[in-house]
């Protein structure tokens, strides 16, 4: 029986050792401007509706200089099993959501309770999905900045992936 609880576990990825500070599962890059924690962590939304859809990164930012810097998108690209992934932006994620899902649509008359409460989980999951995104932009001298980027679920399903930040390649395997 216990054979069964090892073999059916999700293995999780983790980092591997590098040029790197390793700490509580987040790998830790550090300049003299900019400290970057980043982690994979499975994005569960309120009501389960974005769970499965996308592999996401959870960064941790902060400006240690007195300049606002600026943080493209493109910043904290992946490499796995060959293949280059970019991170969604916002407008792409919200994009994705089917028509019926949008918040315009719940203001639309209906009867149905069931369909009015099938539309409201959508859009507390589509509300908490813009609130727990990061937006990479400017971040102002001396400020915090924590969130999820989003990529394709493909590389979430790599053995061994590489995370492209600040010119380093930050190493997570299952």
């Amino acid at each position: 029986m216990l054979f069964l609880g090892i073999a059916c576990a999700v293995k999780r990825l983790q980092p591997v050792p590098g040029d790197y500070i390793i700490e509580n599962n987040y790998i830790v890059v550090r300049t003299d401007s900019l400290i970057v924690a980043v982690r994979p962590i499975y994005y569960r939304s309120p009501n389960g509706s974005v769970d499965s859809h996308y592999f996401s990164l959870y960064l941790q930012l902060q400006n240690i200089s007195n300049k606002t810097l600026r943080l493209p998108l493109d910043s904290f690209q992946i490499l796995a099993d060959g293949n280059q992934y970019s991170p969604f932006s916002v407008e792409m994620l919200l994009a994705a959501y089917p028509a019926y899902r949008s918040l315009s649509w719940s203001a639309m008359p209906t009867d149905d309770k069931d369909e009015r409460r099938l539309r409201q989980l959508y859009d507390e999951d589509r509300r908490s999905l813009l609130a727990d995104s990061i937006r990479l932009q400017d971040l102002l001298a001396g400020g915090k900045q924590s969130g999820y980027l989003f990529y394709d679920i493909a590389a979430g399903r790599a053995k061994e992936l590489e995370v492209e930040v600040l010119g380093k390649g930050l190493r997570f395997a299952k």
